[in-house]
């Protein structure tokens, strides 16, 4: 005997706000270029991951968004480095790798001390 059960349907639930990237500080708009809202699971996560410093276990199907969110934490991460003056102006970001030089990567303001933190970001790989 052979039975099919159809997919579950994925319905938001009234009220449910999408966090639009625009709403992200300007400094990480880059991060989500493309996309004008953060997904479902993303916006839910969004405060967590990228105003706070709590730890993150994120079970999700694949698809769902899981990537991003970790995007979120590594940009949680660069802004506790990021110079307090990266707001005042400016063309580019100086990005200081510890050389005493710095170097141009990206038409944002902002400066990260490179050399103070490290970040590692295990890729998922197919099964």
């Amino acid at each position: 005997e052979e039975v099919h059960v159809p997919p579950a349907r994925n319905v938001a639930p009234a009220g449910e706000k999408l966090v639009p990237v625009s709403e992200l500080p300007a400094w990480t708009h880059d991060a989500f270029r493309g996309m004008k809202t953060l997904n479902r699971v993303q916006s839910k996560m969004a405060n967590v991951a990228l105003q706070t410093n709590e730890n993150l276990l994120l079970c999700a199907p694949t698809g769902a968004g899981k990537t991003n969110v970790a995007m979120l934490s590594i940009l949680s991460v660069l802004g506790q480095y990021r110079s307090e003056d990266a707001d005042a102006g400016g063309t580019a970001m100086d990005v200081d790798d510890g050389d005493g030089e710095a170097g141009t990567r990206n038409p944002h303001d902002g400066k990260f001390d490179l050399s103070s933190f490290k970040i590692i970001y295990v890729a998922p790989m197919k099964a």
